[in-house]
């Protein structure tokens, strides 16, 4: 008796795609959660091939419903990776940040004060960090991200930063926990605590106390959220979920902020 064969191996395809789709939101969440949005149309089909593919695999029994279950259990390992790991980290309270705020204030005055002093006059950077690695690298003229080696030297070059400023820099953002500076002299300074889904929580620390203009922003836009008249809290959404402060949470934390500050003077 002749031992019966898998007849439609090709029905793991979509599972193995839909495992990577979800690896990819788990490891990079912003970037692969912009490509999905702009290929929903790729996705959509992707995820109802799946499920055609399964209930026809074990409709038929046999060799390929064994076959398929280990391609769906992928599926399965990978959403309980993202679910169970993942999108916890994405619950955060912007309150989370003055405490590390009010612990590292000394070191994140010290880290814009040395990059001030480093780079040369009329220069201006966004950088980021990511896994050990430069995911961005914004100069006065160009943009860039995931920035190779090559070009990362071409770049301190030309906003006059030698190996061992870039280093500290990077060192001192990593001693406070953050993730990002995003220079704005001799106004402010945007340090870049942490990136939850898409969005970036950070926070805007002024050089000398607020402007009357400067206050007046921080109080009305909602990316914003005024703690003293040094610094206020941030946040800039991506391509999905909120990307401003719910002015529910923006008002609770403006009143009780003003209290303190108003306590404080006293």
């Amino acid at each position: 008796m002749r031992k019966s064969k898998i007849q439609y191996p090709q029905r793991c395809v979509p599972f193995i795609l839909l495992a990577l789709i979800i690896l990819g939101l788990y490891f990079e969440p912003y970037l692969v959660s912009v490509m999905v949005i702009f290929v929903w149309w790729i996705v959509l089909p992707l995820i109802i091939w799946a499920i055609i593919a399964f209930c026809r695999s074990w409709k038929l029994g046999g060799p390929d419903r064994y076959f398929i279950s280990p391609f769906c259990g992928l599926v399965v390992l990978a959403l309980v990776l993202y679910f169970v790991v993942r999108v916890p980290a994405y619950k955060f309270h912007p309150e989370e940040m003055i405490t590390h705020y009010e612990k590292n204030k000394t070191e994140l005055q010290g880290l814009i004060g040395f990059t001030q002093t480093a780079l040369d006059e009329g220069q201006a950077i966004y950088l980021e960090f990511e896994y050990g690695g430069v995911s961005i690298f914004h100069t006065t003229d160009s943009q860039h991200w995931n920035v190779s080696d090559s070009l990362l030297n071409i770049l301190m070059k030309d906003v006059g930063l030698d190996k061992e400023e870039f280093d500290s820099i990077k060192t001192q953002l990593k001693s406070v926990n953050c993730i990002s500076i995003d220079t704005h002299f001799p106004e402010y300074c945007d340090i870049g605590y942490k990136r939850v889904g898409a969005g970036k929580y950070s926070y805007r620390i002024y050089l000398a106390p607020m402007t009357e203009e400067q206050r007046q922003t921080a109080f009305s836009d909602p990316h914003f959220i005024p703690y003293d008249d040094r610094m206020s809290l941030m946040f800039g959404g991506g391509a999905y979920g909120p990307d401003v402060f719910s002015w529910k949470l923006k008002d609770k934390l403006q009143e009780k902020y003003s209290q303190r500050e108003a306590s404080s003077s006293e």
